[in-house]
């Protein structure tokens, strides 16, 4: 498995959160142009509108959320093979709970540049 097929859940992940803010924002305009306060008459198109955006966001929201499932299945699997315990503990930290290089080694005492030459290293001998 390569680095980049490693992150690729951690990314997805990120993607979910931006789409899933973007959806928030969205509907707030929906509820702000179909308020219901006397005087102001919400323009249908624009609701509509508005209502068809939500439903393209969710839509990828739950194609995204799919495929960090796949995602987070693979990388698991690949993480599960790998012989040494501390090497193994390192991926997952990394790949799976998304930390950081800095995090890791203040995690497993070690060197932020030891964590990644860990996984630099094993990934280039394994590929």
């Amino acid at each position: 498995m390569t680095y980049r097929e490693l992150n690729s859940y951690r990314h997805l992940i990120s993607e979910i959160k931006e789409l899933e803010s973007e959806l928030a924002q969205i509907s707030y305009l929906r509820v702000q142009n179909y308020s219901g306060m006397p005087g102001k008459r919400a323009d249908v198109s624009t609701v509509e509108s508005i209502a068809e955006k939500c439903d393209k966001i969710n839509s990828r929201i739950e194609s995204r959320k799919r495929m960090a499932a796949e995602a987070l299945d693979s990388i698991d699997e690949y993480i599960s093979l790998i012989p040494d315990s501390g090497v193994r503990a390192v991926f997952h930290a990394r790949f799976i709970s998304g930390l950081s290089y800095e995090q890791i080694g203040y995690k497993m005492n070690m060197d932020r540049r030891t964590v990644s030459r860990t996984i630099h290293k094993y990934i280039e001998t394994n590929l």
